[in-house]
């Protein structure tokens, strides 16, 4: 049984505002004996407002007659431009993650290293799911049919069990698939999205270390991780572009449009094609 208002604690009241939608957290500093309401949204834009109920409560937790600090923004000078501002201390800028610590009169110097091995991490599970992917594929395509498990009538069925039931029908199904167009074609376009050219992108493929296996892998690929880490090191915006690259125009966008799927296409880093053709 829930408690009713008259019940509630003061850690059930804090819970309750904390878990609303009124975009404040209420906490309490035991060393001060004093409750905070803070907003959740940060910078010069956060603001906290509240009516005190006719029971008095926040008055009585010292919220009413309380003190109140306004938010401001972080203020910063980046690369010689003067006067930037963010509502927080953690922001990105052209894919860079700034955290401000502290104050400072002097210049502070920023080195920046790309993160090879979060990249060939990344690339690593691309290629594992996509190569899992066209298994699954290529297992329906030539999976052979079972002409022995036809599908029953609804005589046969009133003969057998559930189980029995369930176990033909899934043998039933067995091959169903097997040379299925549609299978086919989803197959060849995601091995011709992978070799035709990314706008903007010098590279094949094969020049960062990734190409097909053997035939008899039936178009899964493998990587060279020394090549693939000698491509990132040398054309690293290149590499990435590759593979996340996306276009201006959305899917829904090319639907209607022949001139647009074809902009999409040719702009599509990998990860957008294979998404477009599956």
């Amino acid at each position: 049984m829930g408690k009713t208002y008259e019940q509630a604690s003061i850690r059930d009241i804090m819970n309750a505002v904390n878990t609303s939608d009124a975009g404040v957290k209420m906490t309490y500093d035991s060393l001060r004996n004093q409750f905070t309401l803070e907003s959740t949204t940060e910078g010069a834009a956060s603001d906290v407002t509240f009516t005190d109920s006719s029971s008095g409560l926040l008055k009585a937790l010292g919220i009413v007659d309380g003190t109140k600090t306004q938010g401001t923004d972080a203020e910063f000078t980046l690369d010689g431009v003067a006067g930037m501002k963010r509502s927080s201390n953690n922001f990105t800028i052209d894919g860079v993650t700034y955290t401000l610590k502290g104050t400072s009169t002097a210049p502070v110097s920023i080195s920046v290293e790309q993160d090879i091995d979060a990249v060939v991490d990344n690339i690593k599970e691309f290629v594992n799911k996509y190569n899992e992917l066209l298994d699954t594929i290529n297992g329906r395509v030539s999976e052979k049919y079972d002409r022995d498990y036809l599908p029953l009538t609804d005589e046969e069925k009133e003969k057998m069990s559930e189980k029995e039931i369930e176990k033909w029908e899934s043998r039933a199904k067995t091959g169903i698939l097997a040379n299925d167009s549609i299978l086919s074609r989803i197959v060849s376009s995601m091995r011709t999205a992978l070799y035709d050219k990314v706008e903007g992108v010098s590279m094949s493929l094969y020049e960062m270390g990734i190409s097909s296996s053997s035939y008899t892998d039936k178009g899964k690929l493998k990587i060279d991780e020394t090549k693939l880490r000698k491509a990132l090191t040398e054309n690293f915006d290149e590499v990435v572009r590759f593979f996340s690259a996306e276009s201006e125009y959305s899917y829904m966008d090319s639907l209607d449009s022949s001139s647009k799927r074809t902009e999409r296409y040719k702009e599509s880093g990998i990860a957008q094609r294979l998404y477009d053709i599956i």
